[in-house]
Parts: structure tokens; sequence; C-alpha cells
């Protein structure tokens, strides 16, 4: 197509083809062997998006962010669970080079950092 100028390849000179028949499929069978697979990619036509699956799945992730931050508010044990994994996550609890503590480990700021990103990240 590159010998077709980009305004003459919309026209209704060159129709999108349907298409080919399968290379591996015997007898024209549904299924395809696994091996096949990769042979057959680049002449498959490109699917439509499926948007139900789509809204299913973003449902999905947005029912578990709700319980998540329910949990936080509800359950004292798994927000403390959580604040301290995140803690430990954090730059500031890894010895540096010189093998000394970050200056912020244990203080106050470091936990208003700490509580803040996880309230943070459980509403974004």
């Amino acid at each position: 197509m590159h010998d077709i100028a980009e305004k003459e390849r919309s026209c209704d000179a060159y129709p999108v083809q349907p298409s080919l028949p399968s290379l591996s499929r015997e007898n024209g069978a549904e299924t395809v062997t696994i091996p096949a697979l990769p042979e057959e990619g680049p002449y498959h036509v490109s699917y439509a998006m499926d948007f139900d699956a789509l809204l299913t799945l973003t449902e999905a992730n947005r029912g578990e962010c709700e319980d998540n931050i329910w949990a936080l508010r509800a359950d004292p044990g798994y927000f403390s669970e959580m604040a301290i994994s995140r803690a430990e996550d954090r730059r500031e609890s890894v010895l540096d080079v010189h093998a000394k503590e970050h200056p912020f480990k244990g203080t106050p700021l470091l936990w208003d950092r700490i509580l803040s990103n996880l309230a943070a990240e459980s509403y974004s």
C-alpha cells in the first residue's frame, strides 16, 4: 500500500477484503492447535472491543477498592497492618550506604507521610 496515495486509500476503489481462510485448520474445523496460533496471529481480523467485559472488570475493581476503604475505616487491625506494611516498604526503613538509618525513621513526620499516602492511594 506504500504506492497508493493516502487520500486514495480510504475511497471505495480499495475496499476492505474479507479474512482469509485458516492455514492450519483442517476441513474448516473451528478449533486450532496451540502451535498454530503464532502462525495465524498476523492474519486474523482485529476483534471488536468487548465493552461488557471491560465494564465487568471495572466494576469488580471498584468493588475491591470500596471493600478496602471500608476495611481501613472499620477494622483497626487491618488499618495498622496496612500502615506497617507501607512503612516497611518505604525508603526510610532501609539503611543507607553507610549503614545508617534515615533521619526521619520513627518520627511523626514519617508516619504523617505514610498515613497520608495510605489514605490517598485508597481513594485513587
